[in-house]
């Protein structure tokens, strides 16, 4: 097999397959999945370690979770992430929304950008909150409140632009002076706001 460093389905396509085959693969393929984080704090991954330095994950499916995986996960890390929000000052139920967009409680998600985790902490913020290992669900969630907390903090508490940066990183919404026109950025804070105020 030919190493590949990212989500499996990247590897798929790496290996030339048609998007017919990569829907019908999307459906049943399970892949192992090795990590390492070097001294650069990049993250690599790859379903073939050749590098000693590579970590087992658990098997990583390509399909949805079900609505009973999705609960299971949700009521298994709603306390670390109330607890965590509260330390940070945060609401709970904000951090939960995050959560729940980023990776669907998936504490193995692995973005095609490389962002990890519950928050989907891209592997520079990650080492910047002082993150070891993102795939760690307490390590992730405090990193990515963290984060979060100083993003509201810079944007003088506008929740908006703090989850327009959380997205789209600083220098967009810095750039922009506002929400970048990213379809991807503005859907985001779309459905982060929505699951957010649904709580209330």
């Amino acid at each position: 097999m030919i190493p590949y460093q990212g989500h499996i389905l990247g590897f798929l396509k790496f290996l030339g397959l048609s998007s017919a085959a990569l829907i019908m693969f999307s459906s049943w393929v399970w892949a192992d999945i090795y990590w390492f984080t070097d001294e650069q704090g990049t993250i690599h991954f790859s379903n073939v370690p050749q590098d000693g330095r590579y970590r087992f994950k658990l098997k990583e499916r390509t399909t949805k979770p079900s609505q009973t995986l999705f609960e299971y996960r949700k009521r298994k890390y709603s306390k670390l992430i109330q607890k965590v929000a509260q330390n940070k000052g945060l609401d709970p139920e904000l951090i939960q929304a995050v959560v729940e967009v980023e990776s669907g409680y998936n504490p193995d998600a692995v973005s095609p950008k490389g962002a990890v985790g519950l928050m989907q902490l891209m592997p520079e913020t990650g080492k910047k909150m002082g993150v070891k290992d993102p795939f760690e669900p307490l390590q992730n969630v405090e990193g990515g409140t963290l984060y979060l907390q100083q993003l509201l903090k810079k944007y003088g508490g506008r929740l908006q632009l703090a989850l327009a940066a959380y997205n789209a990183g600083e220098k967009a919404v810095d750039r922009y002076k506002g929400i970048p026109p990213f379809p991807e950025t503005q859907n985001y804070v779309r459905k982060v706001l929505k699951k957010y105020r649904k709580t209330f």
